[in-house]
């Protein structure tokens, strides 16, 4: 026992120590100047000179809602709408309740002509929590459920535990779904590229089916050599080059110094 013990303190005084390096090597200070600066330079209206600072503090300190943001607002004013899109979409995805966040890529959809689509009731119930609301609400459900059980067996004349127990498992379902139906959401990308078009086969002189406009979310289903297989709400599919696509999730996104300023 006193072996294990001290095993726990060894790992708790690395832990602290790793903490405690991260902490020192945060230098706060010189991020805000630097996000001043960025913001400056967005003011005067150059643009990618605030892009490529955007970018580098994302590639040195990671993501945050607001940089996200105000990266967004840099490729908007740009012209670059689909990547202003990706980032706004970036953002919402730390801070879902951003309201700021929402009304600029509204607007932005509505300058370059593409406007949210109606959800149906399901979609609306679906889409009414993110993927971390979800998962936490289907854990609470199951918690619910184990005690539930624990009563039904404990007291055998406690004849509503069965009845409760199918709801429970109904609302865990439902929990599961929308946390299922928002990964599928956020497993998607954007169309960066203006008038993509949608290829019959992944080939360069393979037959178009059709346009797919800047910032349209896609869902990508399969992949041959530069090629993306992709697919959206509206029912269009087809192949596109990868170049013309980027991801959504940014947990498995980083920007590294060396493309900052690409």
């Amino acid at each position: 026992m006193s072996h294990l013990f001290r095993i726990h303190i060894f790992l708790l005084c690395i832990l602290l120590l790793a903490g405690a390096a991260n902490l020192y090597g945060y230098d706060s200070s010189n991020l805000n100047e630097r996000l001043q600066a960025a913001n400056e330079q967005y003011s005067k209206g150059n643009y990618s000179e605030a892009i490529a600072s955007y970018r580098s503090m994302t590639a040195e300190y990671g993501f945050s809602a607001e940089i996200l943001h105000n990266l967004a607002n840099s490729y908007a004013a740009d012209g670059q709408y689909g990547l202003a899109i990706l980032h706004y979409l970036r953002g919402l995805r730390l801070s879902p309740g951003d309201n700021d966040l929402q009304g600029d890529l509204e607007m932005t959809r509505k300058n370059i002509g593409i406007f949210t689509e109606d959800y149906n009731f399901k979609e609306k119930v679906l889409y009414l929590f993110d993927l971390n609301q979800w998962c936490l609400l289907a854990l609470a459900g199951y918690v619910i459920l184990t005690f539930l059980a624990i009563v039904y067996y404990t007291l055998k004349n406690f004849r509503i535990a069965p009845k409760l127990s199918l709801i429970t498992a109904a609302f865990i379902c439902v929990c599961l779904t929308g946390a299922m139906q928002q990964k599928n959401l956020w497993s998607g990308g954007i169309i960066v590229m203006p008038e993509i078009r949608l290829l019959m086969s992944p080939f360069p002189t393979a037959s178009p089916r059709g346009l797919i406009e800047e910032g349209a979310i896609v869902v990508p289903e399969k992949k041959h050599g530069e090629y993306i297989y992709v697919s959206d709400r509206r029912g269009r599919s087809g192949w596109i080059r990868s170049e013309a696509y980027r991801q959504i999730n940014t947990s498995a996104i980083t920007y590294s110094q060396a493309d900052a300023g690409q």
